[in-house]
């Protein structure tokens, strides 16, 4: 049978995976199809919680920032309630593709994305309906980031939530490689870029 100190080493273990999921790394379930092709529905991706900085676990806050957000980066966030879903989104996580940062100008034309009027280079974004739904040149504010999925036309994003940007304090990790899939076993260890 178990004793005293087995227990004690049991315990010890559920303590360290809780603390390092709460601050170190977290697995995600990719739920759509909206950043197709680099993820897909069905995906189990890894997470960095430290890939930006030290953040308290279970929380917002950011005790410390050593690395900011780029232009590139898919990262899992959350979203503020959204009034037109009667769900609440809070917790929910989301990811998508970080397109532009605080205080540069963006426009969605067609299928092209311009920063500051200089087009931006995509190779992973698809537009497998001939790109339907543009965005007006607007500059991001300070402290958010604008986000869109690699599924152009078929991604909820920045271009249609009601508050536009992202507050870049609910930007809870980066991606960094796809685990596995529970809809494609040919799909794990694939690091995401």
């Amino acid at each position: 049978m178990f004793g005293k100190e087995d227990i004690r080493d049991f315990l010890l273990i559920i303590v360290a995976v809780i603390i390092a999921r709460g601050m170190v790394f977290e697995p995600y379930r990719i739920p759509s199809g909206s950043m197709y092709p680099t993820l897909q529905e069905g995906d189990i991706v890894v997470g960095s919680k430290l890939s930006y900085g030290f953040r308290i676990p279970f929380t917002f806050n950011m005790l410390f920032q050593y690395r900011p957000v780029k232009r590139g980066d898919v990262v899992i966030f959350t979203r503020p309630d959204d009034p037109l879903s009667p769900l609440n989104e809070n917790w929910t996580n989301f990811v998508k593709r970080v397109i532009a940062l605080p205080g540069e100008e963006v426009e969605v034309r067609n299928t092209k994305v311009f920063i500051n009027d200089v087009e931006l280079k995509e190779p992973y974004a698809k537009y497998f309906k001939g790109g339907l739904y543009d965005f007006p040149k607007t500059r991001v504010p300070e402290g958010k980031i604008f986000l869109l999925g690699d599924n152009r036309d078929d991604s909820t994003d920045s271009r249609f939530w009601p508050y536009t940007f992202l507050d870049i304090s609910r930007v809870r990790g980066k991606v960094v490689f796809v685990l596995f899939s529970l809809s494609d076993f040919d799909r794990r260890f694939i690091l995401v870029k």
